[in-house]
């Protein structure tokens, strides 16, 4: 019911009923799928997409070592160019190299341990030969912990005699034990698939007596 509005015509009081409004069912509330719940902005300035493409590394070939080239053309007080990617970087991240004498940025450092993973056998990253291998110090600064932990377990493999390395029993991991990792004599763990291996006959560890010694290797 509308309420009821007073108007004075001529000194009487006529009393007239305020009309409701109507509304159609279309009228009435607006479905809440008429309308998109939230609204873009119609000049998404602050709206941006940049992606971070991180810089690309050297592509090394994964079987001989990238040359360096020799004499440096930049060698100032805060550049020097890196002798194997031939770019200018700060002098305090391409430290000169001995006895060779070339300089080696971060990144191409980096890349060199990489490319000696994939080498086989393995090798450890060097500037240009043998003779000139990468310091550890040096490798640390670049690499994370991980690969710092497994260039290690590279450099025990290849310094350990074929007939003393060990290895995980399983046929599908056969990952190389690393004999720090635990101290027991007869017995390592796999950090991989975390399976134990008798070192005496190389099978699954066992509390028997092992068919190579006297002693299992559980």
């Amino acid at each position: 019911m509308g309420n009821p509005a007073r108007v004075q015509r001529s000194g009487a009081l006529i009393y007239r009923k305020r009309s409701s409004p109507t509304y159609t069912p279309e009228q009435s509330y607006p479905s809440p799928l008429s309308r998109p719940a939230y609204s873009l902005p119609s000049s998404p300035r602050h709206i941006s997409f940049r992606p971070s493409t991180p810089p690309s590394l050297p592509n090394y070939d994964s079987t001989t070592p990238q040359p360096c080239t020799s004499p440096n053309t930049l060698d100032t007080d805060s550049q020097i160019l890196c002798s194997s990617c031939q770019l200018p970087t700060p002098r305090r991240d391409a430290p000169t190299l001995q006895p060779c004498g070339h300089a080696t940025c971060r990144a191409c450092v980096r890349a060199r341990l990489l490319a000696a993973f994939r080498k086989r056998p393995f090798a450890p990253p060097a500037c240009c030969g043998p003779a000139t291998p990468l310091p550890l110090a040096l490798l640390g600064a670049v690499a994370t912990e991980p690969e710092l932990l497994a260039y290690h377990m590279k450099l025990s493999e290849m310094k350990t005699a074929p007939t003393e390395r060990a290895y995980c029993c399983d046929p599908a991991c056969r990952m190389y034990l690393y004999p720090a990792l635990e101290r027991r004599p007869y017995s390592r763990t796999c950090p991989r698939c975390l399976r134990r291996t008798c070192l005496r006959c190389g099978r699954r560890a066992h509390m028997f007596p092992c068919a190579r010694g006297e002693k299992g290797g559980g």
